[in-house]
């Protein structure tokens, strides 16, 4: 009966000390931004036997009230092409 006694304090001591690590949770995240925005632009040129340009532009913003979200996206492309 003596040869079980030290398994049997090991387990509860793991059971006793185990529930301490559950109790360490990481913070909560702070919320994100009312508002946040982004903006965009790029131009890609191509020249060979046609030459070929595309510009574009764009932007994204974002608002948050209490409850809702609202997303606006703007895009312009214009594609131009020489042969």
């Amino acid at each position: 009966m003596h040869t079980h006694t030290p398994r049997i304090l090991l387990s509860l001591a793991i059971l006793t000390l185990a529930p301490v690590a559950a109790f360490a949770q990481a913070p909560t995240p702070p919320p994100p931004p009312k508002q946040e925005g982004s903006a965009q632009v790029s131009f890609v040129g191509t020249t060979g036997n046609t030459s070929t340009s595309t510009f574009s532009a764009g932007g994204e913003y974002i608002y948050r009230p209490d409850k809702w979200l609202f997303k606006d996206r703007l895009l312009f492309i214009k594609i131009r092409r020489t042969a």
